[in-house]
């Protein structure tokens, strides 16, 4: 088992849990193709073990997830948790969920306050904000 070329293109060739992994690396490259075969081995072994790798989410798909989530919400409430966050999805939408900081979050309950929004309207959306990061 190991790297072979193949014409102008390394390949790669190793068992795992009794299968054979013939694939190739896409490379002319001999040192590329032993790092992309290891990577290829380590994402079976952690899938394998049960190890999901999870991708980076943006804050507006995480947003639109957990509205369409809240199957037990009366129409009232659901109504409620979309104005609010209509306030919260032009500020963070385009960040990652890992992006956001406790220091964005004081931005964006002070830009609130200096719009004129009520301290409950802001308590509010950022309840709405804290719902979606969980």
């Amino acid at each position: 088992m190991g790297i072979f070329k193949r014409g102008e293109r390394w390949w790669y060739e190793f068992s795992f849990q009794g299968q054979r992994i013939r694939e190739s690396a896409h490379t002319p490259s001999k040192t590329a193709a032993v790092l992309i075969e290891r990577e290829r081995r380590r994402r079976l072994e952690l899938s394998a073990g049960g190890v999901r790798h999870q991708r980076p989410l943006l804050f507006s798909a995480a947003a639109k997830a957990w509205l369409a989530g809240g199957a037990h919400w009366s129409e009232s409430t659901r109504e409620i948790y979309k104005v609010k966050m209509g306030h919260v999805t032009p500020v963070f939408g385009k960040l990652l969920l890992g992006e956001i900081t406790p220091t964005d979050i004081s931005a964006f309950q002070r830009q609130r306050q200096k719009a004129g929004a009520s301290p409950r309207e802001v308590n509010m959306e950022c309840a709405v904000l804290r719902m979606v990061l969980r």
